[in-house]
């Protein structure tokens, strides 16, 4: 696992080792990679991990807002036969 965070001296590598009591997750610390740039491993190893969440958060909500919006219109629907105000309020607004 990588990690590239090292701003004005104070890295989350650097808090995790020196915080955690548990030594599994100082061990697992301790195994981060650094990077001093952005090198080619860093994009072989990173870079790419960004860019395909980028890629389906794009897609993600066309996907999934149709069966939502089906999933919505149904529940209101549901709701709506439920509904047992609608008849006493058309009595009360009747002219008499």
């Amino acid at each position: 696992m990588q990690l590239q965070a090292d701003i004005f001296g104070w890295s989350f590598r650097g808090l995790l080792i020196s915080m955690s009591a548990s030594g599994y997750l100082r061990q697992n610390a301790e195994m981060l990679s650094i990077y001093d740039d952005l090198i080619r491993e860093w994009y072989v190893d990173i870079g790419y991990r960004i860019v395909l969440n980028w890629l389906v958060l794009t897609f993600v909500p066309y996907v999934f807002n149709p069966f939502l919006d089906l999933l919505f219109q149904k529940v209101s629907e549901w709701r709506a036969r439920k509904e047992t105000l609608q008849a006493p309020m058309d009595k009360l607004l009747q002219r008499p």
